[in-house]
């Protein structure tokens, strides 16, 4: 297990988070810290989402408006 530990620490990027648990993958400790991480990433991502489909909305509202004025617009094609 120390072998296996230490490579996967000196392979892994840097950027992926490593948690150790002094549990085995069987211990409903190590099920509920697991369900809590993928919470918390879901979470994160759905707010990311959120605030990209307010933002398109928003772009998308803004071109709308820029066409029934006549205006151009990023969508304009000839």
């Amino acid at each position: 297990d120390e072998v296996l530990i230490r490579e996967l620490r000196e392979s892994i990027d840097p950027a992926v988070e490593v948690v150790e648990m002094d549990t085995d993958i069987n211990d409903p400790a190590f099920a509920h810290a697991m369900a809590r991480r993928l919470h918390e990433h879901y979470q994160a991502w759905a707010a990311c989402r959120r605030a990209t489909t307010a933002a398109a909305g928003k772009e998308e509202r803004a071109e709308a408006g820029a066409e029934a004025a006549g205006r151009p617009h990023a969508l304009t094609r000839s």
